[in-house]
């Protein structure tokens, strides 16, 4: 036999002379196989047997000695020889016929024909070195039993497994494995008929997978070097027969997540949603009378059947709970109550059923309700689709289908439709009622499903590491996947579990959102389960493990919430250490309508008091949650924590069940909202016995020690005036009993109680309740001033005493005083009106710019006790306010003297108020002189005034017609086509500001470029504001005139007023200067294109086409008549 590298040739000879060759045909070595060799212990292995590990075995096991059986009578006597895949080393089986019973063993030689070691049992016939080169496989008859055994390449026995039959029943014709050694097939015979026996290890435990019957003759087994997964069976008749294998594990879509793992005629059943057992064990095992074919589950259920080899059915369909003496005697329990009394799980009950109609077990079956059960036998280029129903102990045919092309795999769609792959990777929808075949896709899948979505069919399928869906490639790098109908998982490297939130965008390949976690190495999904939030997955070497993704978590707490079942929800937010926070987060308006109905469904106090701990008023969901597709599907309100407390003590206050069941809660609710007050009142009444509880004083009390801040809890205590209660408080914390007592003792001293109250509200810090105390107290009015001057409580003290007296005087006094400190004059103010200090009571008003009450207070008075400089303030500040009327009425009414009243009336220019009053009093030929000079010298200054304006309007206007007209003849001359690109002129025409710069630097370039010098930028448009700016001037200059011109008419009544002929001239001036501006043709000229000419414009504005070629429409300006300003006498 040739080595893997083809470098060697091994030859065993009749004569059992072995004899080793290379490639040139060079002998390496040469020697008998049946020479008595010594054992060597191999490098870097695992040495001899004396030196290693045993196990439970013990020291024992090292010194036994070897344990060799008789040759089977079935032996061929021939060698035979297998290399490792390295071709390091290569193991030859043989018979020794040197002792009187002669047994088959084997050995073990390196490249060079060196002998390495001698095994230490006896074997059959084939031997075979595993692919990956650590185990040597044989088969072994031992106590009637046929076993498959390892050896290690020093010789040592490793490991076995029991075959299915008895020791003297087949013949082990060939073992062979896959290239990643995964999987196993066994070639026996009885003679007659021949079986193949595939096996697959799993956790280091090899399961009898699946059993192949021939009649005929099989000349040789191969597995594929491409596809490790396909077998090739060769028959005596010609016919070649290939057998494709994937792993597939069957789980059924119920809540329980029923993982069936077949082996041999055993089935290994474990509900994964209750109980998870490491591999090879399981939760119970199924022995069926022949190996089993296949498993299929019935839809949605946990039912499911067994197909045996034989064509029966075993049907497995869960009821309630059996006892131990109930049970099928099919049905063994493994770790689910072995070594109890009761059984932890459901078990089902085992009804064996019949297949009548067809006689060959090459059939792969498949489930489409309850009552209709479907297969298919594959031909070379036919196959045939049966369909069974259910009809008392068997299931019978009620229909066939003939195709005419080969199918690869299969699955069922809905209750009428499957779906199959042909062998050329077409997919095609089978249905039951009309037969009909719609081909859809082009893809060689080893796995797919059909899923629902809201209300339509969805397709995956995944092909090497490829996830496929109607649309074509949808996920690359997928090693396995799970649908739950919200979210997508799937497996890949580098070696990470992702969920994708399951959308229409998301089915058209747009993947934005993920969520990640690192898994191990190879990890596969098992099983979904979508109630719990629990993800089984299985490791390359078999072991399983159970994951609980944060999506699924969240996705099982909102459903518990929308069914209101809070005690559930609350025991996965605990059991997965989320915050408290989601239970509220996720639907605040859903929790706030059934808060009532979440604390009796919660039902112990425990667990509210730890979801009121972790409340707060931030959308935790939000801030924390967004990344596993967490949402609150309702706005949470910013006073969150105060609104459930307070609707939890509500409810719990209502009912006196709930206050003796949950007295903590209550405090807990009180203690959330810093309402310590509230919590103690309750506690006291606890101690008072007014309220019962089935928690005690003592334990209330260390519950709000350990919850709140002691400082707090203590100054509330104190707050109740139940010293024992403060004291109790502090015996059970932590602080110093030596501060405590004492402190405590300085108040029980106290015999009045209202005065020990008082204490405890100073302490406290509560000066109001405090004062009030105080009060009551009959303490000194000395003490009292004390204490409301130290802690500005006179608001509260002043009702107190009769108002008249000396106390109350005497407190209204420093309460002014402490207004006045405060700067809160007009209180202060009112304070003294009060008192009837009528100077103090002006003097504050007029420091807090409270003129109208200063005038208040004066008006209300006789004149005669008021001081004369603070009603002088106050007229002033009326007419600084615009307040002429008041002012008027204050200066006509007051006692101040003549001359500081017509001081006053000159200073604001009321000539005619000052004339009146000195006519009043008689003292007009005192004052007339002097009345009469300052009204000519404020006529003066208004004439100098309103002819500068003049000036500047006239010149202003002129100046603007040059522009505009100069602006026009250039419009003119670049519509007729004159180029002016080179031509200079007076007047600069500027398109608009463009600057990068924003703010201050923007606003102060504007203004910069708006100004008056002659040719600027924008000097047409600084023209047109000061015109519109000096014209509102000399208006407001018409006003004055219009008193002006009265009050000369009292001191002239035969000379005109001088102020007459140069208004004339001003108003003339001014308006011939806007009537021409405004009149002007060529002021209309130009438009530009972009403005909308159907746009009417008032009548009293003008359209300017000024520097920056927009338009700007400006008011004429309006001048008073010459009726309006004077009097026609």
């Amino acid at each position: 036999m040739w080595s893997p590298d083809q470098q060697h040739l091994v030859v065993v000879g009749v004569d059992n002379i072995v004899t080793l060759i290379t490639s040139s045909f060079d002998t390496v070595s040469e020697e008998n196989i049946l020479a008595s060799h010594t054992s060597q212990s191999v490098s870097l292995g695992w040495g001899s047997k004396k030196t290693q590990f045993h196990g439970t075995q013990g020291k024992a096991a090292a010194l036994t000695t070897c344990n060799y059986s008789p040759l089977s009578s079935r032996d061929s006597k021939s060698a035979a020889v297998s290399w490792k895949q390295d071709g390091m080393y290569f193991a030859i089986s043989y018979v020794d016929t040197n002792s009187d019973m002669q047994y088959r063993t084997f050995k073990v030689f390196d490249n060079t024909g060196k002998f390495i070691s001698l095994a230490e049992s006896s074997i059959d016939e084939r031997i075979v070195w595993s692919p990956e080169g650590t185990w040597i496989f044989s088969v072994i008859s031992e106590f009637s039993k046929k076993k498959v055994v390892f050896f290690e390449k020093n010789g040592c026995f490793h490991g076995d497994f029991t075959l299915p039959f008895q020791s003297d029943q087949v013949n082990t014709i060939d073992i062979s494995f896959t290239i990643d050694a995964s999987l196993m097939a066994i070639l026996v015979s009885d003679g007659e008929k021949y079986q193949i026996l595939c096996f697959y290890c799993f956790n280091f435990a090899w399961h009898l997978k699946k059993v192949f019957n021939f009649s005929k003759r099989v000349l040789c087994m191969l597995w594929d070097s491409t596809n490790p997964k396909k077998l090739y069976v060769v028959l005596s008749n010609g016919d070649l027969r290939s057998y494709e294998f994937a792993l597939h594990l069957d789980c059924s879509e119920s809540f329980d997540s029923i993982l069936v793992v077949v082996d041999g005629k055993k089935a290994l059943v474990t509900p994964l949603n209750r109980m998870i057992v490491p591999p090879p064990h399981s939760a119970y095992t199924i022995t069926a009378p022949d190996f089993i074919h296949s498993v299929v589950f019935k839809p949605n259920a946990n039912d499911f059947l067994l197909i045996l080899n034989n064509l029966t059915l075993l049907s497995c369909n869960y009821g309630v709970t059996h006892a131990k003496e109930e049970l099928d005697s099919s049905v063994s329990l493994d770790c689910s109550g072995k070594n109890k009394s009761s059984i932890t799980c459901k078990v089902p009950h085992v009804t064996k059923l019949a297949i009548v109609g067809i006689d060959t077990d090459n059939y792969e079956f498949g489930v489409l309700t309850d009552q209709l059960l479907y297969s298919l036998q594959v031909g070379v280029n036919t196959t045939e689709v049966v369909f069974f129903k259910h009809d008392g102990d068997s299931y019978r045919i009620i229909k066939k289908v003939y195709l005419d092309f080969s199918v690869r795999i299969m699955t069922r769609k809905d209750i009428d439709t499957i779906l199959i792959q042909m062998t050329s990777g077409d997919i095609n929808c089978l249905q039951f009622s009309s037969i009909a075949l719609n081909s859809a896709y082009v893809n060689m899948f080893r796995q797919f499903d059909s899923i629902k979505y809201v209300s339509s069919d969805k397709f995956l399928a995944l092909s090497n590491y490829n996830l496929y869906n109607e649309n074509g490639l949808l996920l690359s790098n997928c090693s396995s996947y799970a649908f739950n109908g919200k979210f997508l998982l799937y497996t890949g490297l580098p070696d990470m579990l992702h969920i994708v939130a399951f959308s229409e965008a998301m089915w058209k390949g747009d993947i934005l959102n993920t969520y990640s976690r690192r898994v191990e190495r190879g990890v596969k999904i098992v099983a979904l389960c979508s109630s719990t939030g629990k993800l089984i997955t299985v490791m390359p070497r078999g072991n399983t493990e159970t994951l609980y993704p944060r999506p699924l978590v969240f996705q099982n707490i909102s459903t518990l919430l929308d069914e209101k079942s809070f005690k559930l929800a609350l025991d996965t937010v605990k059991r997965h250490r989320i915050n408290m926070n989601v239970l509220c987060d996720i639907d605040f308006q859903h929790f706030i309508v059934n808060i009532d109905e979440f604390v009796v469904n919660v039902g112990k106090a425990s667990d509210l008091n730890m979801f009121l701990t972790d409340l707060c008023d931030s959308n935790f969901v939000e801030e924390n949650y967004k990344n596993v597709f967490a949402l609150s599907k309702s706005l949470v309100p910013s006073d969150k924590v105060k609104k459930i407390c307070s609707l939890v003590s509500a409810f719990i206050l209502k009912s006196n069940t709930l206050i003796n069941k949950m007295f903590t809660t209550l405090l807990m609710c009180f203690c959330k909202t810093d309402q310590l007050g509230i919590a103690l009142s309750h506690v006291h009444d606890l101690k008072m016995e007014k309220i019962t509880s089935s928690t005690s004083l003592l334990e209330c009390i260390r519950f709000l020690v350990n919850t709140c801040n002691f400082k707090k809890l203590f100054n509330s205590a104190l707050s109740t005036y139940d010293l024992n209660l403060a004291l109790l408080v502090a015996e059970n914390s932590s602080s110093d009993p030596k501060e405590i007592i004492p402190f405590l003792e300085s108040f029980r001293s106290i015999s009045n109680e209202e005065y020990k109250r008082f204490r405890i509200d100073e302490h406290l810090k509560c000066y109001e309740s405090a004062g009030a105390h105080l009060l009551k107290s009959n303490a000194s009015f000395s003490e009292i001033l004390d204490f409301t001057k130290a802690h500005c409580l006179f608001r509260i003290v002043l009702p107190h005493y009769e108002q008249g007296s000396t106390e109350h005087f005497v407190l209204s006094k420093e309460y002014t005083s402490y207004l006045q400190s405060e700067s809160r004059f007009q209180c202060a103010g009112y304070v003294f009106w009060k008192l009837g200090h009528l100077n103090d009571a002006i003097a504050s008003f007029i420091s807090g710019n409270k003129w109208k009450l200063a005038f208040d207070v004066i008006i209300s008075t006789d004149f005669t006790n008021l001081e004369s400089d603070l009603v002088i303030k106050t007229v002033k500040a009326l007419f600084s306010e615009n307040n002429r009327d008041s002012a008027i009425a204050l200066l006509i009414r007051s006692t101040i003297d003549v001359d500081d009243k017509v001081q006053i009336a000159l200073e604001f220019r009321e000539f005619r108020i000052a004339y009146n009053i000195c006519s009043y009093l008689g003292v007009l030929y005192k004052y007339f002189d002097t009345l009469k000079s300052s009204l000519q010298t404020s006529i003066d200054e208004l004439i100098e005034d309103l002819n500068v304006k003049k000036v500047d309007v006239v010149a202003h206007c002129k100046r603007l017609l040059e522009i505009i007209s100069s602006k026009n003849k250039r419009l003119e001359q670049i519509q007729s086509g004159v180029d002016l690109s080179d031509a200079s002129s007076e007047y600069s025409v500027s398109s608009k500001i463009s600057s990068t710069s924003k703010g201050s630097s923007s606003r102060k370039s504007v203004y910069k470029r708006r100004t008056l010098k002659r040719n600027s930028p924008e000097e047409d448009l600084c023209l047109l504001e000061n015109i519109h700016s000096n014209v509102g001037v000399l208006n407001s200059c018409l006003v004055d005139a219009e008193e002006l011109s009265k009050a000369w008419f009292l001191f002239n009544m035969s000379d005109e007023c001088c102020l007459k002929s140069v208004i004339k001239s001003v108003r003339h001036g001014v308006f011939d200067s806007i009537n021409s501006l405004y009149s002007n043709p060529s002021m209309f000229s130009i438009v530009p294109n972009t403005q909308d000419l159907s746009y009417q414009y008032p009548s009293n504005c003008v359209v300017f086409p000024l520097s920056n070629k927009d338009l700007y429409l400006f008011s004429k300006p309006e001048l008073f008549s010459e009726g309006d300003i004077f009097l026609e006498i």
